[in-house]
Protein backbone atom coordinates (compact mmCIF):
# COMPACT_ATOMS: atom_id res chain seq x y z
CA UNK A 1 0.00 0.00 0.00
CA UNK A 2 1.15 3.80 -0.72
CA UNK A 3 0.23 6.13 1.10
CA UNK A 4 0.40 9.93 -0.66
CA UNK A 5 0.13 13.02 1.21
CA UNK A 6 -0.64 11.32 4.88
CA UNK A 7 -1.11 15.24 5.99
CA UNK A 8 -4.06 15.53 3.62
CA UNK A 9 -5.51 12.26 3.52
CA UNK A 10 -7.42 10.45 6.73
CA UNK A 11 -8.56 7.11 7.50
CA UNK A 12 -12.32 6.81 8.06
CA UNK A 13 -14.44 3.60 8.40
CA UNK A 14 -17.82 3.38 6.34
CA UNK A 15 -20.23 1.37 8.65
CA UNK A 16 -23.33 -0.71 7.22
CA UNK A 17 -25.18 -3.89 8.01
CA UNK A 18 -23.66 -5.70 5.15
CA UNK A 19 -22.61 -5.33 1.35
CA UNK A 20 -23.68 -6.82 -2.29
CA UNK A 21 -21.51 -8.45 -4.17
CA UNK A 22 -21.63 -10.11 -7.21
CA UNK A 23 -19.81 -13.50 -8.53
CA UNK A 24 -17.95 -13.33 -12.01
CA UNK A 25 -19.71 -15.47 -14.34
CA UNK A 26 -21.75 -15.03 -17.46
CA UNK A 27 -25.37 -15.34 -15.22
CA UNK A 28 -24.43 -12.90 -12.79
CA UNK A 29 -26.13 -13.19 -8.86
CA UNK A 30 -25.99 -10.85 -6.71
CA UNK A 31 -25.36 -11.86 -3.09
CA UNK A 32 -25.91 -9.50 0.30
CA UNK A 33 -22.83 -10.12 2.71
CA UNK A 34 -23.51 -9.45 6.26
CA UNK A 35 -22.26 -10.44 9.90
CA UNK A 36 -23.53 -13.60 10.71
CA UNK A 37 -24.84 -12.10 14.31
CA UNK A 38 -26.01 -9.17 12.70
CA UNK A 39 -24.06 -6.73 13.71
CA UNK A 40 -22.94 -3.96 11.50
CA UNK A 41 -19.71 -3.69 9.53
CA UNK A 42 -17.12 -1.31 9.64
CA UNK A 43 -14.54 -0.97 6.63
CA UNK A 44 -11.40 0.95 5.87
CA UNK A 45 -11.24 3.58 3.82
CA UNK A 46 -9.40 6.92 2.80
CA UNK A 47 -10.16 10.35 2.21
CA UNK A 48 -8.45 13.56 0.71
CA UNK A 49 -8.72 16.91 0.25
CA UNK A 50 -7.40 18.57 -2.76
CA UNK A 51 -7.49 21.61 -5.22
CA UNK A 52 -8.79 21.63 -8.81
CA UNK A 53 -5.97 22.88 -11.08
CA UNK A 54 -8.53 23.73 -13.45
CA UNK A 55 -10.84 26.73 -10.94
CA UNK A 56 -9.80 30.10 -9.44
CA UNK A 57 -8.65 30.28 -5.71
CA UNK A 58 -12.09 31.77 -5.19
CA UNK A 59 -14.32 29.32 -7.02
CA UNK A 60 -16.69 27.32 -4.87
CA UNK A 61 -15.95 23.99 -5.80
CA UNK A 62 -12.18 24.76 -5.94
CA UNK A 63 -11.71 22.16 -2.68
CA UNK A 64 -12.79 18.73 -4.13
CA UNK A 65 -12.85 15.96 -1.79
CA UNK A 66 -12.35 12.10 -2.94
CA UNK A 67 -12.72 8.66 -1.15
CA UNK A 68 -11.93 4.92 -1.37
CA UNK A 69 -12.84 1.70 0.15
CA UNK A 70 -10.10 0.04 0.82
CA UNK A 71 -9.82 -3.98 -0.71
CA UNK A 72 -8.22 -7.08 -0.92
CA UNK A 73 -8.12 -10.13 -2.73
CA UNK A 74 -11.16 -12.65 -1.87
CA UNK A 75 -9.58 -15.83 -0.25
CA UNK A 76 -10.75 -19.01 -1.92
CA UNK A 77 -13.98 -19.02 0.44
CA UNK A 78 -15.38 -15.91 -0.77
CA UNK A 79 -13.99 -16.15 -4.73
CA UNK A 80 -17.17 -17.66 -5.52
CA UNK A 81 -19.07 -14.43 -4.37
CA UNK A 82 -17.11 -11.30 -5.46
CA UNK A 83 -13.09 -11.02 -6.69
CA UNK A 84 -12.85 -8.28 -3.74
CA UNK A 85 -13.50 -8.54 -0.42
CA UNK A 86 -13.83 -4.52 1.60
CA UNK A 87 -11.06 -4.56 4.22
CA UNK A 88 -13.14 -5.04 7.86
CA UNK A 89 -12.05 -3.27 11.13
CA UNK A 90 -12.69 -5.16 13.91
CA UNK A 91 -14.17 -2.99 17.52
CA UNK A 92 -10.71 -3.13 18.97
CA UNK A 93 -9.15 -1.55 15.79
CA UNK A 94 -11.37 1.62 15.46
CA UNK A 95 -10.01 3.78 17.91
CA UNK A 96 -6.33 3.58 16.72
CA UNK A 97 -8.10 3.51 12.51
CA UNK A 98 -9.74 6.75 13.66
CA UNK A 99 -6.69 8.38 15.23
CA UNK A 100 -5.40 11.64 13.03
CA UNK A 101 -2.49 11.27 14.48
CA UNK A 102 -1.35 8.26 12.87
CA UNK A 103 0.08 9.24 9.79
CA UNK A 104 3.46 7.52 9.44
CA UNK A 105 3.47 4.73 6.36
CA UNK A 106 4.89 1.97 8.51
CA UNK A 107 2.07 2.27 11.19
CA UNK A 108 -0.59 2.52 8.10
CA UNK A 109 0.96 -0.51 6.76
CA UNK A 110 1.16 -2.12 10.01
CA UNK A 111 -2.98 -1.08 10.64
CA UNK A 112 -4.14 -2.57 6.96
CA UNK A 113 -2.26 -5.71 7.43
CA UNK A 114 -3.96 -6.45 10.63
CA UNK A 115 -7.40 -5.92 9.34
CA UNK A 116 -8.60 -9.52 9.31
CA UNK A 117 -10.30 -11.37 6.63
CA UNK A 118 -14.54 -10.96 7.66
CA UNK A 119 -16.33 -13.97 8.66
CA UNK A 120 -19.84 -12.74 6.62
CA UNK A 121 -22.57 -15.22 5.43
CA UNK A 122 -23.34 -14.71 1.52
CA UNK A 123 -26.73 -14.27 1.03
CA UNK A 124 -28.36 -14.68 -2.93
CA UNK A 125 -30.69 -11.51 -3.54
CA UNK A 126 -32.38 -10.13 -6.75
CA UNK A 127 -30.74 -8.47 -9.25
CA UNK A 128 -32.77 -5.44 -8.89
CA UNK A 129 -30.09 -4.38 -6.43
CA UNK A 130 -27.74 -4.13 -9.14
CA UNK A 131 -29.42 -0.90 -10.25
CA UNK A 132 -28.87 2.25 -8.59
CA UNK A 133 -32.45 3.86 -8.90
CA UNK A 134 -33.60 0.81 -6.59
CA UNK A 135 -33.50 1.24 -2.81
CA UNK A 136 -34.99 -0.48 -0.25
CA UNK A 137 -35.41 -2.90 2.43
CA UNK A 138 -36.48 -5.38 -0.02
CA UNK A 139 -33.27 -4.99 -2.00
CA UNK A 140 -31.58 -7.72 0.37
CA UNK A 141 -34.71 -10.43 0.89
CA UNK A 142 -33.06 -13.62 0.29
CA UNK A 143 -34.07 -15.60 -3.26
CA UNK A 144 -33.97 -18.93 -4.27
CA UNK A 145 -31.91 -19.46 -7.58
Amino acid sequence: MTVLHPHRISRRTGTTSGSSSTRPAKTKQPYYLHDEDGAPLAFGGLYGWWKDPELPDDHPEKWRWTNTVLTTTASDAWGTCTTDLRSSCRPDMLADWLNPGITDPKDVRGMVAAMPEPHLVPRPVGKTVGNVRNNGPQLVEPVEF
